[in-house]
């Protein structure tokens, strides 16, 4: 199974969905904010899909930490939580929309879908 980061800033909600995914047998990393998840990326170079919620404290949001990994770390698979619609975000090309709120089936389809297959 595959490394997945999960970055929220909201610790309730990032409880819920780590221990979800750990659940399923994933391996899960955890950041409150995009400095952090760039710093455990930076740092692991396991991680195969990175969950993030559009608004994050800092410097990046959501959005922008999308755009950054996509550019360097682009075997990293991304999904965007939010409850906005897609037609209301400049999503990144290539990256997953999860609509909040989600269930459990939604989840673990936007983390399989965004993984990236190995070359």
């Amino acid at each position: 199974m595959q490394t997945i980061l999960v970055v929220e800033d909201e610790p309730l909600v990032r409880l819920h969905v780590c221990s979800t995914l750990e659940e399923e047998g994933y391996t899960v990393l955890e950041a409150g904010c995009a400095d952090a998840a760039i710093r455990l990326l930076t740092e692991n170079d396991v991680v195969g899909v990175m969950l993030t919620d559009v608004r994050l404290p800092g410097r990046l949001d959501g959005l922008q930490l999308a755009q950054e990994v996509g550019q360097r770390w682009p075997a990293v698979g991304v999904v965007i939580s939010s409850g906005l619609s897609e037609g209301d975000l400049q999503m990144p090309a290539g990256v997953t929309l999860l609509r909040k709120p989600f269930g459990v089936g939604a989840l673990l389809n936007a983390c399989h879908n965004a993984a990236v297959p190995a070359a």
